[in-house]
Parts: C-alpha cells; sequence; structure tokens
C-alpha cells in the first residue's frame, strides 16, 4: 500500500508548515534567550556600580546622595519665595512678591488669584455643557406644560396606555386562571 498522503497531513513532522512552525519557535526561543542575557547583564552593571557608589560614599569621596524621589516633589527653585522669614526678621530689605511682578515665570505659574471661589464655580458651572442641555430639556418641558392641547394629547396617551396594561393583565389572568383549573382537572382525572 503506499503511503505518499501521510506526508499532505498537517501534523507530519517532513511537511513544509511543520519544519516553519518548528524553526519559528526556534528563532523565538533563540531571541528569547537573548533578552535574558541582555537583562542578566544590565543587573550586573547596576549591581556593579551601586557597590561602587557605596564604596565611594564610604571612603567619603562622593556628597551624601540619596537616591529618593523627593525632587519631584520639590518647589522648583524659580518658584521659590527670594526672601526668607529669618532675612525679614533680621532686617533686611524684603519686596512683598505679590507686588512685584516676576516675569522670569510664565503667567499661569504665578499664584495671582483675585477670582472668589464662588464666582469660579458659578462660572464653571455655566459653562459646563450637560448644564446647558438640562436647561434646554427644563424650558421644553415648560413649553408642552403650558400648551394645553398637548398636556391633552399626552393625557390621553397615558389613559389609552393604562388601559392596555389592564387588559393585558386581565387576560393574563385569566389565562392563569384557566391553566390553574386545567391543572386541577387533569389532577382529579389521574386519580380517579
Amino acid at each position: 500500500m503506499n503511503k505518499n498522503f501521510l506526508s499532505k497531513k498537517s501534523w507530519h513532522t517532513g511537511s513544509l508548515r511543520s519544519i516553519e512552525k518548528v524553526w519559528k519557535a526556534e528563532q523565538e526561543h533563540i531571541a528569547e534567550q537573548k533578552k535574558l542575557q541582555e537583562l542578566k547583564k544590565q543587573l550586573d552593571q547596576e549591581k556593579q556600580h551601586s557597590e561602587l557608589m557605596k564604596l565611594k560614599d564610604d571612603a567619603g569621596l562622593s556628597k551624601n546622595k540619596v537616591e529618593k524621589l523627593d525632587w519631584m516633589y520639590e518647589v522648583p527653585s524659580f518658584l521659590r519665595q527670594q526672601a526668607s522669614t529669618e532675612d525679614y526678621l533680621l532686617g533686611k530689605p524684603f519686596e512683598d512678591p505679590k507686588s512685584k511682578e516676576d516675569f522670569s515665570t510664565p503667567a499661569l505659574l504665578q499664584n495671582k488669584s483675585t477670582v472668589n471661589s464662588a464666582q469660579d464655580a458659578w462660572n464653571k458651572l455655566k459653562d459646563d455643557p450637560l448644564f446647558d442641555i438640562n436647561k434646554e430639556i427644563r424650558s421644553r418641558i415648560e413649553e408642552v406644560k403650558q400648551n394645553p392641547i398637548q398636556m391633552k394629547l399626552i393625557q390621553q396617551k397615558l389613559l389609552e396606555k393604562e388601559k392596555q396594561s389592564k387588559e393585558k393583565k386581565s387576560k393574563k389572568d385569566k389565562k392563569d386562571k384557566k391553566d390553574k383549573k386545567d391543572k386541577k382537572e387533569k389532577k382529579e382525572k389521574r386519580q380517579k
């Protein structure tokens, strides 16, 4: 019997698809191994660097530089107050930073808020698009309420819906009663 058809099966190890899958898997494995080696090298370099920095600190060759995230929370130098309270108490000339215009910093970063917070809140609310939408909806509802013809039509539609829902309920109740009655009759017939 001739077995040439086996080479055309998807699971056959000699088919081109299977060979390609194996080759791709090997390439991915090799790339992953290279990445792992690079990461190990970087980790070793970081360890060596940290050990060297520690030795430098122990020898006193470098400033005590603690690597923390404090720099993120520090106030930038251009925003710091130029005159400290101690200088003011010692009698050194003092200029009020609020009265002096500072051109070294952008205007948006300068703290010159003269607007009342309630006024600011109202402006934000007034400019809110959702506020405008709700205002429009309320005005349309008031227009409908003022128009007696539209109110009459709405009331009629509501009454019709109520009648329909009552009819549906009554039909459903009748059907349920009939079903219960039929079940009782079948039960009674079985018992006899």
